[in-house]
């Protein structure tokens, strides 16, 4: 009797498939829409200023700043900071 009743439609396992596969397709495809219209119409954004301080370490990193024209404490406390204790001898 079971047989007779499956073969006369479609298996409510199937529509439940097809709905939850439908539902998924259709988040992933409006997903990727709306992606591909805010990389075209939102400007970038914008990076935060770099503190005057922190520049000047990324400069003493990469030996750009001569420590004996600035002769300041803040540079030799940046310099032994930064690991560049051979500098100031």
């Amino acid at each position: 009797m079971t047989t007779e009743i499956n073969s006369k439609g479609v298996s409510s396992g199937l529509i439940v498939l097809l709905v939850v596969v439908g539902v998924v397709l259709t988040f992933i495809i409006g997903n990727t829409v709306l992606y591909i219209y805010a990389q075209k119409s939102v400007p970038p954004r914008k990076k935060k200023p770099v503190s005057k301080k922190k520049m000047k370490r990324e400069k003493l990193k990469q030996g750009q700043i001569n420590f004996t024209t600035e002769g300041s404490i803040n540079s030799i406390f940046l310099l032994r900071l930064v690991g560049h204790d051979n500098m100031l001898n």
